[in-house]
């Protein structure tokens, strides 16, 4: 438990850290455009150019680096799971028209269960005291068919506030089922570790 609050203290820092550098990155975006014929125009397509180049390097880091294993610990999958909600409600509050139930329960389920197939397609192990994970190549798959999903249902469709407000709802349950599911493997694997040890140890005593 200790180790779960000094993980979730840096976490935060790191965030806290992430959220100002974007906030003072934007902030001289903004002042920027103001020099130009039209500040808005010329702000929301440098963030447009920023998002396709982020969203390229992410798609090559994945693909590239999926089976290198890293540690999965708690505390970073719970800010994930923090800040997908806070996110979403905060989209939901300012939005000028809430979706149907219906529309919650189906975008936000459809996610949940991506969210939870994906979070099994992870391989975790233990290498030492601490529990690391290596992507499969389902994880890929299932990856690279949500990536897909959508941005095919923004082509199709166009990114209209009804699509986009789905498309949010499905994230924000894949993010939560994910990073719960990836939570729940931990400390299962942390929990046989232990076994093993206390295994080990009666047996040799």
């Amino acid at each position: 438990m200790r180790r779960f609050r000094l993980d979730l203290a840096a976490e935060v820092r790191r965030l806290v850290k992430t959220v100002g550098v974007v906030a003072v990155a934007a902030a001289a975006l903004a002042i920027v455009a103001s020099f130009t014929t039209d500040p808005l125009a010329f702000f929301f397509r440098v963030v447009g150019l920023v998002c396709t180049a982020l969203l390229v390097v992410s798609v090559l880091v994945t693909v590239l680096t999926f089976r290198r294993a890293r540690a999965v610990r708690p505390a970073p999958l719970a800010i994930a799971i923090a800040t997908s909600l806070v996110c979403t409600g905060f989209n939901l509050a300012f939005a000028a028209r809430l979706p149907a139930a219906s529309t919650f329960v189906l975008a936000g389920g459809a996610g949940l269960l991506v969210g939870v197939a994906w979070s099994l397609t992870m391989l975790l192990f233990v290498d030492g005291e601490e529990v690391r994970g290596r992507g499969t190549l389902w994880y890929l798959v299932v990856w690279a068919l949500t990536l897909a999903a959508n941005q095919l249902t923004v082509l199709v469709t166009g990114r209209t506030p009804a699509i986009a407000t789905i498309l949010m709802l499905v994230g924000a349950g894949l993010a939560v089922a994910n990073s719960a599911g990836l939570i729940l493997r931990v400390r299962a694997t942390e929990r046989r570790r232990g076994a093993t040890h206390r295994e080990a140890v009666a047996t040799a005593g």
